[in-house]
């Protein structure tokens, strides 16, 4: 697979040489990317303003992130587009350990 991959670049960006084209490698590199990571198949992530993950929306469903005030990261929930989902909950002691996790709450 990457073997062909490598030739149809290589391919593109020879003819696009050869045509006179004026950037062949942005337009092999896009046709590297449409062939690699088809829009379907791409992630989107957030981030909040302490630069913290706070979701992720990809082709499957969304994940979305919870943080406590320290910014320890304190439950996370999945929502699939086939309507099932679950939650995970984390919890700290005092000194800032994790001592316990909880995951399954199917919602």
């Amino acid at each position: 697979m990457a073997g062909a991959l490598c030739l149809r670049l290589f391919t593109a960006l020879r003819l696009g040489h050869a045509a006179g084209m004026p950037h062949p490698y942005a337009l092999a590199f896009a046709a590297l990317l449409a062939l690699a990571a088809p829009a379907a198949a791409q992630t989107a992530r957030h981030y909040d303003a302490a630069g913290r993950l706070v979701g992720r929306s990809e082709r499957q469903g969304d994940t979305v992130r919870h943080y406590d005030p320290a910014g320890r990261l304190v439950g996370r929930d999945v929502a699939r587009d086939s309507g099932r989902g679950r939650v995970e909950v984390r919890e700290y002691d005092p000194a800032g350990r994790l001592i316990g996790r909880r995951e399954g709450g199917r919602r």
